[in-house]
């Protein structure tokens, strides 16, 4: 499967960190704008200021889910900033912290904070 690396629009900037995850985790650009559209769940993010949806990605085989951290930006331009995403493997409880794998945690915190 090859997926796309997505391009800047007036109301998405793309990170380089989230492509690397795209690729990584096989999700491509629709399926995460996807996400940001129709969430399931939306929680506060790690890094301040930060945001992540949440839906569900079932397969018959297996539970899942995607999830989408971004970044609303306070410039003129009002461009939402896609900083990353990831599968999570299971079903998160409601209002519990977000599960993110702990590289991408590193990654986040030592990138955007």
């Amino acid at each position: 499967m090859i997926i796309k690396s997505p391009k800047d629009n007036s109301l998405y900037k793309w990170t380089s960190h989230v492509k690397g995850k795209m690729i990584f985790y096989r999700l491509s650009e629709s399926k995460i704008l996807r996400t940001i559209r129709n969430y399931i769940r939306k929680q506060s993010g790690l890094a301040p200021d930060t945001v992540c949806y949440m839906a569900r990605n079932d397969k018959p085989k297996r539970k899942e889910e995607v999830w989408v951290m971004t970044k609303i930006n306070s410039t003129k331009s009002g461009k939402m900033i896609i900083i990353s995403a990831w599968l999570y493997p299971g079903i998160s409880q409601p209002g519990s912290e977000i599960p993110v794998p702990v590289d991408i945690l590193e990654e986040i915190l030592k990138e955007f904070v």
